[in-house]
């Protein structure tokens, strides 16, 4: 299932190496800012699965991380 969202930023990333998106990193790091607390609490709160980390990690993390590292870096190229 985490192979569905990991394509789902394909467009996303296309978009800012092409140049055709206009997207802002700030947006895109916030939201890997907010994975990274889930990660922080579900850590603190150990549920005992690991299977509760693959969502924020997988989406949180590198979605959106890679996305906002990529248009940052695009847009100081600029």
């Amino acid at each position: 299932l985490q192979g569905i969202y990991v394509i789902s930023y394909i467009p996303s990333i296309a978009g800012v190496l092409s140049g055709k998106a206009k997207e802002s990193p700030t947006a895109w790091a916030v939201a890997a800012l907010a994975y990274l607390f889930v990660l922080i609490s579900l850590f603190l709160n150990a549920p005992g699965d690991w299977v509760a980390f693959v969502f924020p990690f997988v989406n949180g993390l590198l979605g959106n991380g890679i996305v906002a590292v990529l248009v940052w870096k695009k847009n100081k190229r600029l």
